[in-house]
């Protein structure tokens, strides 16, 4: 349910000095919530599937404070992040406004990334990234992004969807090890010291 980040430059996985690139945790909101890194305002309060939920309870109470009715608060069990899609893609003003809220948090961080790397494209992956949810996310985000992003010079970076969908998280975790694998056996290393 978390945000992750994965760099591929020149062909090559980018790990970092340390081995860590946690694309959830740069700051899209300054002085924003509060995450359990330490930190205020990371994309991961907003973007994740937790932080969806967060601001669609958000939005619920404000929604009970005005007396404006909402079909968020009328699922049984604890509200999920699909539900919060579904709702959207059913016409839940309310519903949609968080999607809304959640695209301009991710289009911030997009661009924050599209301004220090200057990708060919970025790939959106997971549950939300597939179907009509996908569908919701990409036009949203898209639109968030033309708002926000600067008009002095092109954006030539696209957006997409994965093609591997909520597997993208592994596809990835087996392509990094194998990467890994032929980066220790070129260096001389046999499997037995991995």
């Amino acid at each position: 349910t978390g945000v992750g980040a994965g760099l591929i430059l020149g062909g090559n996985l980018v790990s970092g000095a340390t081995g860590t690139i946690e694309g959830g945790h740069h700051i899209v909101c300054q002085g924003g919530k509060p995450c359990p890194c330490g930190q205020r305002g990371c994309m991961e309060q907003y973007c994740s599937a937790t932080g969806v939920v967060g601001l669609a309870k958000d939005a619920m109470e404000r929604c009970k404070e005005c007396g404006t009715a909402t079909s968020l608060s009328k699922h049984d069990g604890p509200l999920t992040c699909k539900q919060v899609f579904e709702d959207a893609l059913s016409g839940d003003e309310t519903a949609l406004g968080v999607v809304k809220e959640m695209c301009h948090f991710l289009a911030v961080g997009c661009i924050n990334f599209m301004r220090i790397v200057d990708p060919a494209v970025i790939v959106l992956a997971g549950g939300v990234a597939e179907g009509k949810s996908g569908s919701l996310l990409l036009a949203n985000l898209r639109a968030e992004i033309k708002k926000e992003t600067w008009t002095c010079l092109p954006t030539p970076t696209r957006i997409a969807l994965a093609s591997a969908g909520r597997q993208a998280g592994i596809v990835g975790s087996v392509a990094a090890a194998r990467m890994l694998c032929i980066k220790s056996i070129s260096e001389g290393n046999s499997f037995a010291k991995l």
